[in-house]
């Protein structure tokens, strides 16, 4: 298996940037003249540019006006997510076709996201969180609610993809749904949130966790 990502990018990012769509192009390559084809190239990306993007999705907390500004959410899906998920996956499929032909297309894969909880968790070394405090300096401070919210962003990252994958000129693309791998429950069994097994923050899962994800999109190449 060759991985050729880099952490913590934007889709932008990974769609347009020279040095990885170069980093891309060159083990896909190599492999071409090893005459070893891969099975399958899984892409994944999003996670930062909700990070990036939620002060904008959110509305001024008031109890008559609705969490997420339906404007933004709407440019964001189609001018962002829609946009450079098209982009880079054109670039990786011709890549792959000019690499290995066009005839037996290379599989590709990619999934949507979890629904996540903003309860202010981040990494052991990150001395702030991700989503959380973007809902609290909108004046949002109730976690049920912004675990809501947050599924509603999350289903529309998912129905972008889904829409895309299967259909031309995207018909080599599979979409993994991974929305009821890992929980959200808020509810408390023995003193611990559910959603903690699953959950070791506000944007990664916890080993067993990652194994439920792992097992998925296995599940998924194992079928190609």
């Amino acid at each position: 298996m060759s991985e050729v990502a880099d952490p913590a990018h934007t889709l932008e990012f990974m769609a347009t940037a020279e040095h990885q769509r170069n980093e891309f192009a060159d083990e896909i390559n190599k492999l071409a003249k090893r005459k070893t084809k891969p099975i399958a190239v899984l892409l994944s990306g999003g996670g930062n540019d909700f990070i990036d993007r939620l002060p904008l999705l959110l509305n001024e907390y008031d109890p008559k006006t609705p969490t997420l500004n339906e404007v933004e959410v709407n440019d964001f899906a189609a001018n962002h997510i829609e946009k450079f998920y098209k982009e880079w996956l054109s670039f990786v499929a011709d890549t792959c076709n000019q690499a290995f032909g066009s005839v037996d297309r290379i599989p590709i894969i990619v999934h949507g996201y979890a629904y996540v909880v903003p309860d202010g968790r981040g990494l052991p070394f990150y001395n702030d969180n991700w989503l959380k405090k973007e809902f609290r300096a909108k004046g949002h401070r109730d976690l049920v609610q912004n675990t809501k919210t947050m599924a509603m962003l999350i289903d529309m990252f998912n129905d972008v993809l889904c829409a895309l994958a299967g259909n031309k000129p995207f018909d080599n693309v599979h979409y993994v749904d991974l929305r009821n791998t890992l929980s959200n429950d808020l509810s408390r069994v023995n003193g611990k949130r559910i959603y903690k097994e699953d959950w070791g923050d506000e944007l990664h899962p916890t080993n067993s966790g990652f194994a439920k994800v792992v097992a998925e999109l296995s599940t998924v190449i194992d079928g190609l």
